[in-house]
């Protein structure tokens, strides 16, 4: 995306914490308390798309007083732009960004064992980065994918909310991604024990599997 003050009518915006909705920068007027709006509805965003599961969203927009507000995340950030009512969101993000993230919807048909680990590795990583750190998250989830081999990584995408599946494996290939894709979860958790401890890692993972039930 581009930056916030390289955006032609951008009129206010503000960064906060993902973690914590403390402010990072504020710049511009707004007749209300954009940073406050932003870290509410951010992190009220993620929990009604994750509670109903509708998989990754670019941005919200909404209107005020017919001037549309944009909020999205970026790593361990919620950005909200009061924007000029010309404001597109190929002017905030460049088209091709817009595009990419359009084709991301689209969904694959998965055989149940790969979409039953597809679900698991995106709940963990929900879960584990729910209190901020959604880069480094990303980062040790990328490098658990890298682990894989080249023929079934490049079936994966990592995204802002996990991964997805850009391809389905060939049918002969399928039980082997699945085995792989249990490594990959594997890591994740081990690499969990390390940044909460186990105790707190422990009840991390039970959050997990009860939300999977």
């Amino acid at each position: 995306m581009r930056e916030p003050d390289k955006i032609p009518g951008v009129i206010a915006y503000a960064i906060v914490r993902s973690e914590d909705g403390s402010l990072i920068e504020k710049k511009g007027d707004s007749p209300f308390p954009l940073d406050e709006f932003v870290a509410f509805l951010g992190s009220g965003g993620e929990v009604i798309r994750d509670t109903l599961n509708l998989g990754s969203i670019t941005y919200l927009r909404l209107l005020y007083q017919g001037q549309p507000i944009y909020i999205f995340s970026r790593d361990d950030e919620y950005i909200g732009l009061l924007c000029e009512p010309s404001v597109t969101p190929e002017m905030i993000f460049g088209e091709e960004e817009v595009v990419e993230k359009v084709e991301e919807k689209k969904a694959v048909e998965l055989p149940k064992p790969l979409k039953a680990k597809l679900r698991q590795i995106n709940a963990i990583f929900t879960e584990f980065s729910a209190e901020g750190k959604k880069a480094y998250w990303r980062d040790l989830l990328k490098k658990g994918v890298e682990l894989l081999s080249h023929e079934l990584a490049s079936h994966i995408q990592i995204t802002n909310d996990g991964i997805r599946f850009v391809s389905v494996p060939p049918e002969d290939q399928v039980e082997e991604c699945s085995s792989a894709l249990r490594s990959v979860i594997d890591f994740l958790v081990k690499k969990a024990v390390e940044e909460f401890g186990p105790s707190k890692a422990r009840m991390k993972v039970q959050r997990v599997i009860e939300s999977l039930r």
